[in-house]
């Protein structure tokens, strides 16, 4: 991340009536509002540089809710709620959380009639996370790509970031070496940096788990991830993480064929991470040892087994999870039937044209109360299951603001006093 932020882009009055025809003045339809930024800018040296591009480009789809970027934000923001033990009264809908950050930023824009600087327009994003939706700021779907981005604490919080100086005309506090203070700096300064990698990790599990990532695909999604701006040794962590969850997981549900899969997967993060203890040392040999206790050390013995061939090894593991994804009865919590490969078996028969209800059915003639749990849950995490509860968490905000409204307009009637 740049030390020095890119000046405000100007629009033209022809630019700006057009954005604010295309989204009713900052109303809605907001991926066709990103989208005529997008391309306003896109042969900007400067926004192409601070990262605004790329930035405009996700947060369409990911308003849309149509691209791995959404499916990755609205995971992370999910885990960071409930690993951050967020309670369901401060929560509020991902879809009208993403409508807020789009109203805020694009009527911010119509207003000033200026683009600002990428860290300008993650400020206001990573503000209404917090303050509108409870989101523990490790939680927030952007912080393990812009961990590197400035950002300013709160008032009450200055006392306990000693430090911390702001020029005059300096959008963001600075810390003693002259470096912006970061939304990293300021997640360490909270003591949510294992709530990040936790979540980060867990994230990146349910997405392989549920047909959203392919291990085939590891390589390309690590180039990828290595533009984020989380240190190395973090984004390491969190591979290694994730990858060991996944193993576990196949352990767990697959049958005794696949079990060798996830030995040979554990060798072969053995092996990598070898590779990292020659470079950055010690220190990082001791954060893989805390935070992954079940890898050896890193002993002064040559590793004799050979290298497994990560081809041939991330297809079986691919194949292994969409056989473990095909036994409705082993869903684990965070795996949709929707993302089931068409040559699995054909789903339970019944009275209902829902494989759920089917489902749920057989086991209440069962009374197998626990495949009823496990059944709930499955649709609670499918696709259809998080519809209808974003549907209920909208429902909810709308009867919530109508009380609010009534409540304001009924009468004062004055206490009488004896």
């Amino acid at each position: 991340m740049s030390e020095r932020l890119r000046k405000p882009i100007r629009l033209s009055d022809l630019r700006i009536n057009a954005l604010a025809f295309v989204t009713d003045n900052g109303a809605g339809n907001f991926p066709a509002g990103y989208a005529l930024l997008h391309d306003w800018l896109t042969d900007d040296p400067a926004a192409r540089a601070d990262g605004t591009v790329f930035w405009l480009d996700q947060a369409r789809g990911i308003n849309r809710n149509d691209s791995l970027s959404s499916s990755f934000i609205r995971r992370h923001t999910r885990n960071g709620l409930d690993l951050g033990a967020v309670p369901m009264a401060e929560r509020r809908s991902l879809q009208v959380l993403s409508d807020t950050i789009a109203r805020k930023v694009i009527g911010d824009i119509l207003r000033s009639r200026i683009v600002p600087p990428l860290a300008s327009i993650l400020d206001k994003d990573i503000r209404v996370a917090i303050f509108d939706g409870g989101v523990p700021l490790a939680g927030w779907g952007g912080s393990f790509y812009y961990y590197d981005m400035p950002f300013n604490p709160e008032d009450d919080d200055l006392p306990h970031r000693p430090g911390l100086t702001k020029a005059p005309g300096d959008p963001f506090y600075r810390k003693p070496d002259g470096r912006y203070h970061t939304v990293g700096d300021e997640i360490d300064a909270r003591g949510q940096r294992e709530l990040l990698l936790r979540t980060s990790s867990q994230t990146i599990r349910d997405m392989v788990l549920a047909g959203e990532l392919r291990m085939r695909d590891a390589p390309e999604l690590l180039r990828t991830s290595w533009n984020a701006g989380m240190p190395a040794s973090m984004k390491a962590d969190v591979t290694l993480r994730a990858s060991v969850m996944v193993a576990e997981h196949l352990r767990d549900q697959v049958d005794d064929g696949v079990r060798q899969i996830p030995d040979e997967l554990l060798r072969l993060l053995e092996q990598q991470r070898r590779r990292l203890y020659e470079r950055p040392g010690e220190l990082l040999e001791d954060l893989l040892q805390r935070t992954l206790p079940d890898i050896p050390r890193v002993s002064a013995q040559p590793f004799a087994d050979p290298q497994p061939a990560w081809p041939q090894l991330a297809a079986q593991l691919d194949d292994a999870l969409a056989s473990s994804r095909a036994r409705v009865h082993t869903h684990d919590a965070f795996v949709a039937p929707a993302v089931r490969p068409p040559e699995q078996a054909a789903p339970p028969s019944g009275p209902f044209d829902d494989p759920y209800l089917n489902s749920a059915y057989a086991a209440l003639l069962a009374d197998d109360s626990e495949a009823l749990d496990r059944i709930a849950i499955a649709f609670s995490r499918s696709p259809e299951g998080q519809r209808l509860a974003q549907l209920g968490d909208q429902w909810l905000a709308e009867q919530q603001a109508l009380e609010q409204q009534q409540r304001a307009q009924l009468p004062h009637t004055p206490i009488l006093h004896r």
